[in-house]
């Protein structure tokens, strides 16, 4: 049937979004399985090695069962189109770069925004949580934060639709250098770069990769819904943890905030969805 998968794979799975497709890889690495992601003839195709395609298949029927009725038809963000989601990727990048530019320029402008303890719990200015995302120490460090920061956070905007995406990784940004600022109130700490948003953008993610498995049947498979969590705490180490500079606590506040904002969004409107559709018609 397809003649462009390779052979010893399976196709377990065709999905019309990378969203959706990649929402159902998470059963394959819940069950301890690699598997494959292909793009051909405008759909994904989930596959895995040939032995394996039975119990996957079987897996992923338990999945659709138990989230039958989420994402909501009403009331939740669709996922935007390409063109929409690059839109605000394209923003992301240019602001960034532009803000890098005017400190380059202007090098006040790291002392007056950037993330600091003292600044932010002595004399109030807690918009440096904010401001501090927008500036970088050099060419690599605004690089690496573009670069990863299109990747997460494409994938963040498919899943929570562009408004609310955007909205929550900068907030878990913010509170992610909130948290530090407060930790460190005794110290002169300081910090900048968008990496705390970024990490809270893969932590958005495995926050809906969690909430996925809240459903009645999925509570007796808690452990396997831990998964997400480990794959996610997994990668918070092995890119967030290294570097000379590297600010691990930011990183790990942004994960933290992120995981938690995600979890917490993606319940609601999958307990919002099922009031709608639950709610009598008179």
């Amino acid at each position: 049937m397809h003649e462009s998968v390779p052979e010893g794979l399976a196709v377990v799975g065709e999905y019309t979004s990378f969203g959706e497709a990649n929402e159902r890889a998470l059963v394959v690495l819940s069950m301890g399985l690699s598997y494959r992601m292909l793009h051909l003839g405008g759909y994904y195709l989930l596959c895995v090695d040939d032995p394996h395609a039975p119990a996957v298949a079987e897996q992923l029927v338990r999945f659709e069962r138990d989230n039958a009725n989420w994402p909501p038809s009403q009331g939740a963000e669709k996922a935007p189109p390409v063109r929409h989601a690059a839109v605000g990727l394209w923003i992301y990048g240019i602001t960034l770069s532009v803000c890098f530019a005017a400190a380059w320029l202007w090098p006040m402008l790291k002392v007056w925004g950037a993330n600091s303890s003292q600044a932010v719990m002595g004399q109030g200015e807690v918009w440096r949580c904010f401001t501090a995302l927008l500036l970088h120490a050099d060419i690599a460090h605004l690089a690496g934060n573009l670069v990863s920061g299109v990747c997460l956070i494409w994938l963040v905007v498919q899943v929570y639709g562009n408004r609310v995406g955007w909205l929550l990784t900068v907030l878990s940004g913010v509170l992610g250098n909130a948290f530090c600022a407060w930790l460190y109130r005794a110290e002169a700490y300081r910090s900048l770069g968008a990496s705390t948003a970024i990490f809270g953008a893969l932590g958005l993610l495995v926050g809906h990769a969690m909430a996925v498995g809240f459903s009645p049947a999925g509570w007796k498979r808690l452990r396997s819904r831990l998964v997400p969590l480990a794959a996610g705490l997994t990668v918070l180490v092995m890119t967030g943890t290294t570097g000379e500079n590297t600010d691990i606590l930011a990183h790990v506040a942004g994960f933290g905030a992120g995981t938690v904002l995600g979890l917490a969004a993606s319940l609601w409107s999958r307990l919002r969805g099922k009031k709608s559709t639950s709610s009598p018609v008179s």
